[in-house]
């Protein structure tokens, strides 16, 4: 196995229903607009459902920004290639990389990550991988799930990961090790989020907990 290799994940005992879903994507489009992803960039993708995860980033980034989604599973390449399709979306791309050894044809403007570093044998070099294929100035954002939060909405997403990764607690806490994987990587955090939603109704839906935690970084 190499040193980025997503470990096997078994099969999760039940979906994650559509309105917690949504909570979850309204944190993770929060965190990118805080960060400073703004329409008409190009921005690269990559974790746990490429294939919604590079649509959410599509929304994001507007009709004149693209991304270009990235998972080293040709299943998942396949499976979110079939969903934008199946969409119509034209500004949405697919490669299978590994992050550490990415290169793309051309720099983007952010590299957007979420819920993927648990699930990699060594996230320091995933994140190091990124960085050549980010422009001067660009940004760098990753989202993970703390696994000491007790929102009902991130339950099942905790059990998936408890039984699929053979992970200390306090490796399934890498969301608050954030920071510090940054700093490891020679990229000093610009700043740092909780997960807290601004409006009122997603506020009671995530039991006003933080759900994930958020990093971010200029290149």
């Amino acid at each position: 196995m190499s040193s980025t290799t997503t470990r096997e994940m078994r099969p999760g005992t039940g979906p994650v229903v559509g309105a917690a879903q949504a909570v979850i994507d309204e944190l993770t489009a929060q965190s990118w607009r805080d960060a400073g992803v703004q329409p008409g960039m190009r921005v690269l993708t990559a974790g746990r459902g490429i294939g919604e995860l590079s649509m959410l980033a599509a929304a994001t980034v507007g009709p004149k920004g693209s991304v270009v989604g990235v998972d080293s599973s040709t299943a998942a390449i396949r499976s979110a290639a079939l969903r934008t399709s199946m969409a119509g979306s034209s500004r949405l791309s697919y490669t299978r990389q590994e992050l550490a050894r990415l290169e793309l044809g051309a720099p983007v403007d952010a590299v957007l990550v979420r819920s993927a570093l648990l699930r990699l044998d060594d996230p320091w070099a995933a994140l190091r991988g990124v960085v050549p294929s980010v422009k001067p100035g660009g940004l760098i954002v990753v989202q993970e799930l703390d696994d000491e939060s007790s929102a009902p909405i991130a339950e099942t997403m905790f059990d998936r990961l408890r039984h699929g990764a053979a992970r200390s607690p306090a490796e399934l806490r890498i969301a608050i090790q954030l920071s510090r994987i940054f700093r490891a990587c020679g990229l000093p955090p610009r700043l740092t989020l909780g997960g807290e939603v601004a409006s009122r109704h997603l506020r009671e839906a995530a039991a006003q907990r933080p759900v994930f935690v958020s990093a971010a970084t200029c290149v």
